[in-house]
């Protein structure tokens, strides 16, 4: 499948003397037992949890498991809790799409850029 990218502006640096980086995204159908759900969101082929907002499992009716908190860190370290749901998930690309079931971390706090 092919992705888009979008260009971010991050702080100049020797690394990126630009201050602006392409990231891969994707459109992705999230399904739980009572709706669903459309989201662009960030590929990280180096991540070990695919973590969504909390709002987004109490929208579609996701299966979750609240009495087995887990936790995430990111690079810097900083550790989230996030509770983990049963969903299916649909990449959606150009001409093809790529649909499985599988458990996501649904984050109760989750920060957005604007």
């Amino acid at each position: 499948m092919k992705w888009s990218y979008r260009r971010y502006a991050v702080e100049r640096s020797r690394i990126c003397p630009s201050g602006i980086v392409s990231r891969p995204e994707a459109k992705v159908l999230i399904s739980g037992r009572r709706g669903e759900a459309y989201l662009r969101v960030l590929l990280d082929t180096g991540a070990d949890h695919t973590v969504l907002p909390f709002s987004i499992a109490a929208d579609i009716g996701a299966e979750l498991f609240e009495d087995e908190p887990d936790a995430a860190k990111g690079v810097s370290g900083h550790e989230i809790t996030i509770i983990p749901g049963k969903v299916e998930l649909e990449l959606l690309g150009d001409d093809e799409s790529c649909r499985w079931t599988a458990v996501v971390g649904f984050c109760p706090i989750c920060f957005t850029r604007g």
